[in-house]
C-alpha cells in the first residue's frame, strides 16, 4: 500500500486500485494491489469488471483510516489463495480454539496490539472490512468481538466502548423527541 497525494495520478491502472479514505482527519488516497482486493471483495471485483483495462478504479471508504486499510491489506496478503474462514455461529468455544494460529495472532497482536481493552480496534476494523466488502475479515472481526464480549460485565463493556451511561427508556424518550419519525 502506498499513500498518494490528493491529485497524484497513477500509471499502473491495470495492477492498482485507489481507495479514497474519508474520515475526521480529512481525505487521503491510497494505492493498493488490485489482485489482492479483487479476489477478496465483491465490491472491488464488480468495479473492476465494469472498468476498461487502463481505467483507474477509485473507491471511497468513509470513516476508514490508513491504519485500518493497512491491516486489511496485511490480512488479505496472508490469506490470498487460502480457503475462506468458516466460523460457526454462535461461537461454541473460545475463538483461539476455532481459528488458525495466524488469524488469532493477527486479531490479538496486530489489531488489539496485545491489549484486551483494544476491542474497539476490532470493531473499527469490522466496519472497514464491511465497507470494503471483505467478508472473511468481517466474519473474523465479528467473532473476535463476540468472543471478547463473553463473560464481560456491563461495566467492562460500557468502559471499552466509551459509553457513559447504559441505554434506558429515558434515552429512548430523548431520542424520540429529537427524531419523532423514528416512532413510525
Amino acid at each position: 500500500m502506498r499513500e498518494l497525494g490528493l491529485s497524484e495520478t497513477v500509471t499502473a491502472a491495470e495492477t492498482s486500485i485507489i481507495i479514497r479514505l474519508e474520515d475526521s482527519h480529512g481525505t487521503r488516497r491510497c494505492q493498493v494491489s488490485k489482485s489482492i482486493f479483487v479476489d477478496a471483495s465483491p465490491i472491488i471485483r464488480d468495479l473492476s469488471l465494469h472498468a476498461s483495462a487502463n481505467e483507474v478504479i477509485e473507491f471511497t471508504a468513509h470513516d476508514v483510516t490508513v491504519d485500518q486499510l493497512r491491516q486489511v491489506e496485511i490480512f488479505l496478503e496472508r490469506r490470498l489463495g487460502l480457503p475462506s474462514i468458516e466460523i460457526e455461529r454462535p461461537l461454541r468455544a473460545e475463538l483461539q480454539a476455532i481459528i488458525s494460529e495466524w488469524d488469532y495472532d493477527f486479531i490479538h497482536d496486530v489489531v488489539m496490539q496485545g491489549m484486551e481493552m483494544n476491542v474497539l480496534n476490532v470493531v473499527n476494523l469490522l466496519k472497514a472490512a464491511t465497507l470494503l466488502g471483505v467478508t472473511s475479515l468481517k466474519d473474523l472481526c465479528a467473532a473476535a468481538t463476540a468472543d471478547w464480549l463473553r463473560n464481560k460485565s456491563d461495566e467492562q463493556v460500557l468502559s471499552a466502548f466509551g459509553i457513559a451511561e447504559p441505554y434506558s427508556t429515558e434515552i429512548d424518550r430523548r431520542i424520540g423527541a429529537v427524531f419523532p419519525w423514528l416512532a413510525d
